[in-house]
């Protein structure tokens, strides 16, 4: 199916080829995937409306695939599709799932008895020699019973670092290196990326790989059924492209990238979705691409006076070759800069999150010195529908900023823009906790009922503390920036300022409680107990201990009183809160 007007709609986003096997990522976009396609889906009508093309698929370009649920996103909704990023591993995930059809796999493997012989053969691998061990020597404990998180890294367990071990090494006896045939060399992408797949999942981190848990799954024991799981490999889902499309992957600089699809060979659309914070990914991720090269690198295995290894995590040091520009303050605008003038497309979508290191006001001053710029999804960014759960809200999604370049900008686009960025502000910090007295003193408050405006615009809060419900979106959107602007300096001011005063606005909500509201009493507990385990780490430590005490304090008062509530329970809770923190503090 070529992506054409006849053929505009909704994709099938619970494919698994769109939802399963896709690495845990930062900014990975799985979540955003029907979004996404609407607009994707808008840019191409409005493609096909303006200009006559022939029946073949647009062109689709990824300039930082990552994951590459984006690329797969473009694939399945019928683009030809040019898959980029810097780092190997994400090079070889996105072959393997983005280049290949299900056909094909077949006809690779046939001479082994296709891909599951293989992959069985791989999953029954005897334990690898000692001199063939190199993840599970230097990034795993010598037993996973008895493992010892201050003198042992723990990425993996022994098992699972053993099975990456000889799945790997089996796999560059198959094809040693990465200068391969063509057909080799999708065989490798083919066998490898399902262990990368493995290696991301069942690690012993809470996603990226600069530091591993203390003890597996930490000191509260999280996720412990991911990590302790065996690494079993399982065949990638793939899908067939439209008839006609086109599928490349590359491992480029983003701007090279680009600019080697300039001219004839320019995207339709091309998705921007760089590294918005100071993180980077290549040292996030050094694991998956040492599984990636296999080179065996030397390892630091130096400690201190105390045992412990000098270089916790053991990064590669390579890791710079791929450093981004993206990644500071000083650099980004001109690396966006560069990157947008190598760029030959009709649209340009850009991924902007409120967190990033471009403020916001700078970013579009950048976009609309190439053409207009408009901004996507305020109903799905914000909520849909009417009045709904404060639950529901989501917290931390991007915008999606369309450039057309070389478009002249209309009257209204910037105020537009300005707008929906304080809409979602407003609506984002309505999910924080504030302070009871001072919501009461700027607002008009009745029945657990805020007044936002002198218009009447209200939104029911749990007493005071925390917004229930958000009002319905043509409500909030019809405020003016100014009316918005006031709104968010209002709440901004009434929020808790930190988590110690929220400690201190949940103690006292807990002392004047309805007694016969057990549902309130056990909320307030939770969010009391949730709150002050916030400080059980060492850089806290004595505001720990001064939250803890008065916490403890305040549950024999209560109980001393005779409360209703299940005693027992809470003070379980609090004997769990109180042994994290000593092995928090002590470890």
């Amino acid at each position: 199916m070529s992506h054409n007007p006849s053929t505009l709609k909704k994709t099938d986003i619970d494919n698994p080829y769109l939802k399963n096997q896709l690495i845990a990522y930062i900014g990975n976009k799985r979540r955003l995937l029907g979004f996404l396609d609407e607009v994707f889906n808008e840019l191409s009508r409005r493609i096909f409306e303006s200009v006559p093309r022939p029946d073949a698929p647009l062109l689709f370009g990824d300039c930082f695939a990552g994951s590459g649920s984006v690329s797969r996103l473009a694939k399945a909704m019928g683009f030809s599709v040019a898959s980029n990023d810097w780092e190997l591993y994400s090079k070889i995930i996105n072959t393997a799932h983005i280049t290949i059809s299900p056909e094909g796999i077949d006809e690779l493997f046939s001479v082994q008895g296709g891909l599951d012989s293989v992959l069985d053969e791989l999953n029954s691998l005897p334990l690898p020699e000692e001199q063939d061990c190199y993840i599970s020597r230097y990034y795993a404990p010598a037993d996973t019973a008895s493992a010892d998180y201050k003198h042992e890294r723990l990425f993996y367990t022994r098992e699972n670092a053993l099975f990456i071990d000889a799945v790997r090494n089996r796999i560059e006896q198959m094809y040693p290196g990465w200068e391969l045939p063509p057909d080799d060399y999708l065989r490798k992408c083919l066998l490898t990326a399902p262990l990368l797949y493995q290696a991301a999942t069942h690690a012993n981190t809470n996603g990226v790989f600069k530091a591993y848990h203390k003890g597996f799954g930490g000191h509260s024991g999280d996720a412990l059924t991911r990590i302790m799981a065996d690494m079993r490999l399982q065949r990638p889902h793939i899908i067939e492209g439209a008839p006609g499309a086109r599928f490349e992957v590359r491992s480029l600089d983003a701007a090279v990238f680009a600019a080697e699809h300039n001219g004839n060979q320019g995207f339709d659309i091309c998705y921007l979705d760089p590294p918005y914070n100071q993180h980077q990914y290549g040292s996030n991720y050094f694991m998956l691409n040492t599984i990636a090269r296999w080179d065996r690198p030397e390892v630091p295995m130096d400690r201190g006076g105390d045992g412990r290894f000098e270089q916790k995590a053991g990064i590669r040091p390579d890791w710079v070759k791929t450093r981004s520009g993206f990644c500071y303050s000083k650099t980004a605008p001109d690396e966006l800069r560069r990157l947008i003038e190598n760029i030959d497309a009709r649209f340009i979508v850009l991924s902007y999150n409120t967190e990033g290191i471009i403020p916001f006001e700078q970013l579009v001053d950048i976009l609309e010195g190439f053409g207009r710029t408009e901004i996507f999804g305020q109903d799905y960014i914000i909520y849909r529908g009417g009045r709904q759960s404060i639950g529901r809200a989501n917290r931390n999604v991007e915008f999606q900023l369309v450039l057309s370049k070389g478009a002249k900008p209309r009257s209204g686009d910037r105020e537009a823009l300005e707008k929906l960025l304080k809409l979602r502000s407003t609506v984002s910090l309505m999910n924080e906790s504030f302070a009871p007295e001072r919501i009461c003193k700027i607002f008009r408050c009745r029945e657990g009922q805020v007044e936002l405006n002198s218009s009447g615009l209200s939104a029911a809060t749990d007493l005071y503390y925390r917004f229930t419900e958000i009002p319905p979106s043509g409500q909030l959107s019809n405020l003016s920036l100014e009316e918005l602007s006031e709104l968010y300096s209002r709440l901004e001011y009434c929020r808790c300022r930190d988590k110690q005063e929220e400690t201190r606005v949940l103690m006292g909500l807990l002392k004047g409680v309805n007694e016969n509201d057990a549902v309130v009493y056990r909320k307030l507990w939770t969010a009391l107990l949730n709150t002050v385990r916030k400080f059980a780490f060492r850089k806290y430590s004595e505001i720990f201990e001064g939250e803890y005490a008065d916490l403890y304090e305040l549950f024999e008062a209560e109980r001393a009183i005779g409360r209703p509530g299940n005693w027992t329970s809470v003070e379980k809770k609090i004997s769990a809160l109180r042994h994290v923190a000593d092995l928090r503090l002590n470890g």
